[in-house]
């Protein structure tokens, strides 16, 4: 495995783990004063999300494009980045309308980054190690 993979990886890996967490956060019944201090702290983590995403889609392009599993990931984070940008910039009215495709194109692409990187960080990462290195 090359040098740069594994760091691809590992900040997709980062990605998606943020992801998991949120998903966790959002559905467990939290008041409101709970909800804002939980979402003042986590602004340092979601800036370490997008940095790691901008990270992991300049190695791919850089220096991993025929890694199908980088590039796929990749893919997915440029896709759920226009579809919240798309999502900020419509009316109340245009969300409503497309709301449904919306949910679907975030979902589909976080789901893409979270099972790729977890395929790779509990099955391939142990299967490419190198010999004579320690786990």
């Amino acid at each position: 495995m090359k040098m740069g993979t594994a760091m691809a990886y590992r900040y997709f890996a980062y990605v998606a783990l943020l992801n998991i967490g949120i998903a966790l956060l959002a559905i467990l019944p939290l008041e409101n004063a709970t909800i804002q201090v939980i979402g003042m702290m986590s602004i340092p983590f979601v800036l370490l999300w997008f940095a790691a995403g901008v990270g992991g889609v300049l190695i791919t392009l850089v220096r991993h494009r025929r890694e199908w599993p980088l590039v796929s990931m990749s893919a997915a984070f440029v896709g759920f980045m226009l579809l919240f940008t798309l999502s900020e910039s419509l009316s109340a009215d245009q969300y409503r309308q497309y709301k449904t495709l919306i949910d679907a194109g975030v979902i589909l692409s976080l789901l893409v980054i979270v099972l790729l990187s977890g395929h790779w960080l509990f099955f391939t990462r142990r299967q490419k190690k190198e010999p004579g290195k320690k786990p």
